[in-house]
């Protein structure tokens, strides 16, 4: 059954009247892609064999007082899979079951507005209704049912796309690449094994931001897993790159990380990840895992071209942090940062370039302001490379070192020194008896200014010490002058 409706239009709780699909018997039934609103009960099975209740939508099925919207009385062989459905606004219980409740499995399913969830009506035993999208507030972890348990383990955080589930033993081999993308096949122990293709990141922690992310699933297999591979394909055809990863969620630290053990299958249109007891992830934590298919960024192929600012061999380059940007040209492509380290050289050989390292940092621009105070008058060598990072941090591709040298500007002339101030003095004596005579005689004297004073070298008592030996000297002048003209 495929693409049908089973429509109650004047249904109102509690009295929706109305079957959808009842199963008496039979094997290998499938209900697909249908639409089921209003009934009392959207499906019933009992008795029959590998019942799969695939891709529809679940409106207001149920009574409030009466049956569920899906039925289980009893089954057979594989049992019953309830997966990739909208279930919502039921009435009662989503499932009931009443038998053989370990060969029944309700995963990737979205539920909304439900009045009960699911309920397992059998003596003892586990009904598994794990891997369904709740929205905000997922039921807990596990819940008795009378002696039983449901196991509402590992929601999901968002809702799926496309899943398929289904039951097995050892070897079995699980193919939804048409509905989920994902291949399983399981080598040892009693199987329980499902996928879904996931509309989005149902983790809330993003890839790193150098990761092209294709899209998302959800793979889970029960504990009698210990050995599977998984082959997770491409959206398209040939859409899978010798750049696709897989990566998974890593609960126990919070981060996505690779895939220990894969392998590309370009032709295939795959990546095949092989899960085991020592692989990441393991066996144990592939009991309900996310995983995420990537494009990783080609790594950078070519060396950063010729460095911008300051260029190989400068020579005057400013010293302090506030005129100094190292500059170089920008590598074209996603995800791409910089490596940059700064070395004072002990050598003016390449061998000893980063002997004495001043700093180094990592930068997703192509410009490195500096951050201390350089030497002056000394030689620098500064390298820079591209690289990419994967979801821990960690470096993922590299592209070669580019090397460069500078030498910084010579320290500034200091200049401290002595101003001269020349002072004149002039002496002026007239004599008028018996002739007019006029001497006059000037005297420079220099007077060095100490830097910082105003007060000059030489003290002021002295000045006038001179200036007066100078008038005595120049009147004895004058009375021998005067005395010699007297002689007869």
């Amino acid at each position: 059954v495929s693409g049908a409706t089973f429509i109650v239009t004047a249904a109102t709780a509690p009295t929706n009247t109305g079957w959808g699909i009842v199963l008496t018997g039979g094997t290998a039934s499938v209900i697909g892609t249908s639409i089921f609103t209003g009934l009392t009960t959207a499906l019933n099975v009992t008795t029959p064999a590998a019942v799969s209740f695939i891709g529809n939508t679940v409106t207001s099925c149920g009574m409030t007082a009466g049956p569920d919207a899906i039925t289980v009385v009893s089954t057979a062989g594989t049992g019953v899979s309830v997966t990739n459905n909208k279930i919502s606004s039921s009435l009662q219980y989503i499932i009931n079951v009443a038998a053989n409740d370990t060969l029944v499995n309700v995963m990737d399913n979205q539920f909304t507005s439900n009045v009960k969830n699911a309920w397992d009506n059998v003596g003892s035993g586990t009904l598994n209704v794990t891997h369904n999208y709740w929205g905000a507030t997922p039921p807990a972890a596990s819940v008795t049912t009378g002696t039983a348990i449901v196991s509402y383990a590992n929601p999901l955080g968002i809702a799926p796309t496309s899943g398929v589930f289904a039951t097995g033993v050892s070897g079995m081999t699980l193919n939804a690449t048409s509905t989920a993308g994902v291949n399983i096949i399981a080598s040892t122990g009693a199987t329980q094994l499902g996928a879904a293709a996931l509309s989005g990141n149902p983790t809330g922690v993003t890839p790193s931001s150098t990761l092209t992310v294709v899209k998302y699933f959800d793979v889970f297999a029960n504990t009698g897993v210990t050995a599977a591979t998984v082959d997770f394909f491409g959206a398209t055809p040939a859409s899978i790159t010798a750049n696709s990863a897989i990566y998974f969620y890593n609960s126990a630290y919070g981060t996505w990380q690779p895939c220990s053990n894969q392998a590309v299958n370009v032709y295939g249109n795959d990546v095949e990840v092989t899960i085991s007891t020592t692989s990441a992830p393991t066996n144990v934590q592939f009991y309900g895992t996310p995983f995420v298919l990537v494009t990783v960024p080609t790594a950078p192929t070519a060396a950063i071209g010729t460095p911008t600012y300051p260029g190989n061999g400068a020579t005057s380059v400013p010293v302090n942090a506030a005129n100094l940007t190292f500059t170089w040209p920008a590598v074209a492509g996603t995800g791409i940062s910089y490596q940059f380290a700064l070395a004072q050289a002990s050598a003016n050989t390449t061998a000893n370039e980063f002997a004495i390292l001043d700093y180094s940092d990592n930068t997703i621009t192509n410009a490195e302001p500096l951050q201390e105070t350089l030497q002056y008058n000394t030689v620098y060598w500064w390298e820079v490379r591209a690289v990419t990072t994967n979801s821990s941090g960690g470096i993922a591709t590299a592209g070669p070192w580019t090397v460069s040298m500078f030498t910084t500007a010579a320290a500034p002339v200091t200049t401290t020194g002595t101003a001269a101030t020349n002072t004149t003095i002039v002496t002026s004596v007239v004599i008028t008896n018996p002739v007019t005579t006029v001497v006059s005689t000037s005297t420079n004297i220099v007077l060095p200014t100490g830097t910082g004073s105003n007060s000059p070298a030489i003290p002021s008592y002295l000045l006038w010490a001179v200036i007066a030996v100078g008038a005595v000297l120049i009147i004895a002048v004058i009375v021998l002058i005067v005395r010699t003209r007297r002689i007869p």
